[in-house]
């Protein structure tokens, strides 16, 4: 299999005769000539520039399959024989803390390649090293990959202090459930922890979730804080739980107050969500200033307002309570528009009319000759 290639050369007879050369059915040249697995043909031969072909030589050449065999035969690590290595499941090997580095020696079949952690590999003191070793067999495609864990750990996993802001707390370790209630102007709370083991690892959930040692968001509720390190090899120390109930928030979401350029509206009460103010008609800008509980807080288009003279515009305050839930939006409907439409003279030619503004109909009757008249109004309000 390892032959992969041959080298055709071909010597003829005759200046201008024409050589054929063909490898398994196809034109080929001397030279290289790449093999496949199995039966491989060249045929060769001489056409004279008459056009006489002379005797033609056929090569039959059979390449053999690749080995796949890619398995370990041996395995060493610093000069010490390992058994119980296999293709399915990670051995692990025990050695002292300070270990930092080993010799890996894999062998194989001759055919086989082996590639991965073999030779001079570094190690990690206090802690575990995951070695592949991958055996690719002569075909290219059969592989087995062997994975070994070299484990350097130390098992201290204990707890020395713990420290929880805003609450009346001192460790105990052997107090190993407690719990604390907060007022719910109480957020967040940091936590402290100190742990023996220059290689354990320090686990902190926070409502299940895993979090870190420092500042914690407290939820209004129960907060459960849970605290425990594991040793370097991986053996779980003793688990400390706390619960941190933080009171429920204010849901007052309602203004106190609503004033437009300084004045409350019409009408204000705090369950009235919609307010209608009319402005003069060249207003550009208002001043809107809503006033919410202590606990609230309030958003929207507050402050001075933008406007267009003759136009209109919704605005929108939202109030939201302490509890972040709870809220209302009430709205302003703003008009900067006259209310005039009062009509003060009409005229109509050819009926003798006068106009009076109690006299909503009126009928006339006219001659034939009469085939139009001419309507004045007068009325009152600049936009109307």
């Amino acid at each position: 299999y390892a032959t992969s290639k041959v080298t055709l050369g071909v010597v003829k007879s005759g200046d201008y005769s024409q050589l054929t050369v063909k490898l398994n059915g196809q034109t080929a040249d001397t030279g290289e000539l790449n093999l496949t697995v199995g039966t491989n043909t060249i045929v060769v031969y001489s056409t004279s520039e008459y056009g006489t072909k002379g005797t033609e030589y056929t090569y039959t050449i059979v390449r053999a399959e690749a080995d796949n065999g890619a398995l370990l035969t041996e395995l060493k690590i610093n000069n010490e024989l390992i058994s119980g290595y296999s293709t399915t499941q990670t051995l692990e090997i025990k050695y002292g803390h300070d270990l930092d580095l080993i010799n890996v020696v894999a062998k194989a079949s001759e055919t086989a390649t082996i590639t991965g952690d073999i030779g001079a590999i570094s190690l990690t003191k206090g802690g575990t090293t995951l070695l592949t070793i991958t055996v690719t067999a002569q075909d290219g495609v059969t592989k087995n990959v062997y994975k070994i864990n070299v484990v350097c750990k130390e098992d201290i996993n204990e707890i020395t202090n713990i420290t929880i802001s805003d609450v009346d707390y001192t460790f105990n370790k052997d107090e190993v459930t407690k719990s604390f209630n907060v007022p719910y102007a109480t957020s967040k709370v940091t936590l402290g922890v100190e742990k023996s083991g220059s290689y354990s690892q320090l686990t902190v959930k926070f409502n299940g979730q895993t979090a870190d040692t420092g500042e914690l968001n407290l939820k209004v509720g129960s907060n459960t804080i849970v605290v425990y390190s594991t040793s370097e090899y991986g053996t779980k120390g003793t688990e400390y739980t706390y619960t941190i109930e933080r009171g429920i928030a204010s849901s007052d979401a309602y203004l106190t107050d609503l004033q437009v350029n300084g004045a409350t509206v019409d009408e204000f009460s705090s369950d009235g969500l919609n307010y209608t103010v009319r402005l003069e008609h060249s207003t550009t800008s208002v001043t809107i200033t809503p006033t919410g509980c202590a606990l609230s807080t309030v958003t929207g288009d507050t402050g001075v307002i933008t406007l267009t003279p003759g136009g209109s515009k919704t605005l929108t305050i939202i109030v939201t309570a302490q509890d972040g839930i709870t809220s209302k939006t009430y709205k302003i409907n703003v008009y900067c528009k006259e209310d005039i439409n009062e009509i003060t003279d009409i005229t109509i030619s050819d009926v003798g009319y006068t106009f009076n503004k109690d006299e909503v109909t009126k009928l006339f009757n006219v001659s034939y000759a009469t085939s139009k008249v001419t309507l004045g109004v007068v009325k009152s309000g600049d936009y109307s």
